[in-house]
């Protein structure tokens, strides 16, 4: 029995180890990239929905409301992958971070954008909002730094700090913004805005 402990600790631990290479590998790939010719139109819509399914069964597992709120067919010039990643890291941390009984949203939505009142084009947002408690004051000016990682309040003791840094990168990649606001009334929301 003690040995078979052994090897059900040794084999959770080589499965962190190999996701924390991955995520490391991911990280200084995304340090390398530069906006190429190489991207294409990808339907971020398609891609938040397939993410929102999949996340349901864990949310329900965490007690956390899952709520969707995306516009249907919309389409970025982008590199797919990373893409994938950015939705990704954002819901993960949404449903992480919402607390027992509490809510994750992720919202998808184009507007107009203007410039000296006159129209340029669309802003596409996406967003992961999720209740629980926010980020604290103190933490903010670090949460995209390689290997911060939030009070313990907040943290449930996975994860390596590397996520938020990865979905910057990938955001940056393609010109997107990425920012965050918190309040106790209205939980923590990450924000990334393709121009």
């Amino acid at each position: 029995e003690s040995q078979m402990q052994w090897i059900n600790s040794t084999g959770e631990e080589a499965t962190h180890m190999r996701d924390l290479v991955e995520k490391l590998l991911l990280l200084a790939k995304t340090d390398n990239m530069s906006r190429k010719n190489m991207f294409e139109d990808v339907n971020i819509s398609d891609i938040a929905m397939q993410f929102a399914l999949q996340f349901e069964p864990v949310a329900f597992e965490k007690g956390v409301s899952l709520v969707t709120d995306i516009e249907k067919d919309i389409y970025i010039k982008g590199d797919a992958v990373a893409i994938n990643q950015i939705v990704h890291i954002l819901l993960d941390n949404a449903v992480k971070y919402a607390g027992v009984g509490g809510e994750a949203v992720l919202t998808l939505k184009k507007k107009r954008a203007y410039h000296l009142k006159r129209f340029i084009g669309y802003d596409i947002y996406l967003s992961a909002k999720n209740t629980g408690a926010p980020i604290p004051e103190e933490d903010m000016p670090h949460i995209f730094e390689r290997f911060y990682r939030s009070d313990k309040a907040r943290t449930s003791g996975s994860g390596y700090g590397l996520g938020l840094s990865i979905c910057k990168n990938l955001a940056s990649l393609h010109g997107a913004d990425i920012d965050v606001t918190r309040d106790a009334e209205n939980g923590t929301v990450f924000t990334v805005t393709f121009k």
